[in-house]
């Protein structure tokens, strides 16, 4: 099986101010520099596609701009990261023309650019999804594909909804 080529991969990471646990997250500083900021390093990295942080505050679209990353703002009301990454592909990508998307948590700032690249596709139609923060993050659809509007999101950290996680190895049974 050959790679995919660098354009068929969009990587989106979905970040939100309002988390409950630790409000202002994405602007937390690691190391000197924003988390989100430090995600998407990571992201870019990995180097296996075009990298878009999507946002639901004006300060953090600034922030990720500012740091030379594509950024695009998405509503605050999405139940969930999918739903914004949902929301940003069909902005930054309305034509499908990415063949593969690999959602990075926002909340990831220590993720291994090679975590990211072993969840992108090795190539063809087929995906697999990787846990990367090692939590189980319970069930969803036994295939582990996400279907809107026909087309499939690869999710890197969080799974569709309905998927099952192999506790050990993070991948959708």
């Amino acid at each position: 099986m050959t790679s995919p080529n660098l354009d068929d991969v969009l990587v989106l990471i979905p970040a939100r101010m309002a988390s409950t646990r630790l409000p202002g997250k994405p602007l937390a500083d690691i190391c000197g520099l924003p988390m989100i900021v430090q995600v998407a390093l990571r992201a870019k990295e990995a180097e296996i596609g075009r990298v878009v942080v999507a946002v639901d505050d004006q300060q953090v679209h600034d922030v990720v701009a500012a740091a030379g990353f594509e950024v695009i703002m998405t509503s605050k009301d999405h139940q969930s990261g999918s739903d914004r990454i949902y929301e940003a592909l069909m902005k930054v990508d309305p034509e499908g023309k990415a063949k593969f998307v690999v959602n990075v948590q926002g909340d990831l700032p220590t993720i291994e650019p090679d975590r990211s690249r072993r969840a992108a596709p090795a190539g063809g139609s087929e995906r697999r999804h990787r846990n990367t923060d090692d939590r189980d993050r319970g069930r969803g659809r036994q295939d582990g594909t996400a279907y809107r509007q026909g087309r499939r999101l690869a999710d890197l950290g969080k799974p569709p909804e309905g998927a099952l996680l192999h506790p050990h190895d993070g991948t959708l049974r």
